[in-house]
């Protein structure tokens, strides 16, 4: 996966059209997470459901973001390379559980973010779901 095209993440592109609510609310969550911080595809599951009292498993979350994770990091409308397993490894939807030398995590240090044996550093954890609760307001979009 050592492709230039991954080289830098410069921002949200737009969410397609088609996507569905699930997707845009999803995305808006992985979009919440600060450069150099990382989350779990657990915690996001769990973070949407507490703001939107809707059910969420990791199963679905896949499914509704695999059409968003685009080849190219220009078409990117989330930070992919901050959304990781539990243990702070990479993982691609396209790819599955990328290398310690990948470009994931080559993105997520020039974001100052800590990797140590290809996994992101439990220091530069993101707790989404704290976030979403002291945020105190639901979306509107429901």
């Amino acid at each position: 996966m050592n492709d230039s095209r991954f080289s830098t993440w410069t921002g949200p592109a737009p969410v397609r059209p088609d996507a569905s609510m699930t997707t845009r609310r999803l995305i808006d969550l992985v979009n919440l997470v600060p450069p150099a911080r990382w989350v779990s595809d657990e915690d996001l599951a769990l973070a949407y459901s507490a703001r939107y009292g809707k059910p969420m498993t990791v199963h679905k979350l896949a499914g509704a973001l695999l059409p968003d994770q685009q080849a190219s990091v220009a078409d990117w409308a989330l930070p992919c390379h901050r959304l990781r397993l539990a243990d702070g490894r990479p993982i691609s939807r396209k790819y599955g559980i990328l290398g310690s030398d990948d470009d994931f995590n080559r993105m997520f240090e020039a974001e100052n973010g800590e990797v140590r044996d290809g996994a992101a550093t439990r220091d530069c954890h993101f707790d989404l779901l704290t976030a979403v609760r002291t945020s105190g307001s639901r979306r509107q979009e429901r």
